[in-house]
């Protein structure tokens, strides 16, 4: 059984390497990637002296400039394009209960991805990521490195994720406590979940 690294939590800046703007463009906040990094890394000038205190890094506590941000500069960068950004308590089960309703659901996923996860029709085992190196670790033992977001759209009662092309929400295998099956799921664990809609 593997232990989790001491101190290895994933943080509070979700996923690494520009996934939160990927996801956001797919949920339609923007056209473009590129215009999603530059306007995150423009919120994130903005509120820098506002959320960093004196005794912290800028890197490690705000994100890593064009890679990743900090929440609440993603939170206020999608206000600022016109949209509501809401943070769902119920997680998981408010995407499952979007499924039972009418029109369209977008919504933000922050977790922790898994290395392989199982495609829900033909059950095959495969690979989240081409290469994983060793000094990588697991999902399990070390979380901060796995850090990932994921855009999940629900649409008259059929949804998807996004992670190298829009996949079936099957592919999370989100029990009834809206909580993945980490020995299946595209996602080890979710810690949390934001409703994105326009702002009416």
């Amino acid at each position: 059984e593997e232990e989790e690294e001491e101190g290895s939590e994933a943080g509070d800046v979700p996923g690494s390497g520009g996934c939160s703007a990927v996801a956001l463009t797919r949920l339609d906040v923007f056209t473009r990637v590129y215009k999603a990094v530059d306007a995150l890394d423009e919120m994130r000038v903005k509120l820098e002296s506002s959320l960093r205190r004196n005794d912290q890094k800028s890197e490690s506590f705000l994100g890593v400039a064009g890679e990743t941000w900090v929440i609440k500069i993603i939170q206020k960068t999608v206000v600022e394009e016109g949209c509501n950004f809401k943070k769902e308590p119920e997680k998981g089960k408010a995407i499952l209960a979007s499924l039972k309703l009418e029109g369209k659901h977008l919504f933000f996923i922050d977790g922790v991805i898994n290395s392989k996860f199982t495609h829900p029709k033909t059950l095959e085992v495969k690979e989240t990521f081409s290469s994983i190196s060793e000094d990588d670790g697991t999902p399990l033992t070390r979380p901060h490195l796995w850090a990932h977001t994921l855009a999940c759209k629900v649409e008259d009662g059929k949804g998807q994720v996004f992670h190298d092309g829009w996949k079936p929400l099957g592919c999370m295998w989100l029990g009834e406590d809206g909580a993945p099956d980490p020995a299946r799921s595209l996602m080890h664990s979710i810690r949390q979940v934001y409703q994105i809609s326009v702002k009416k």
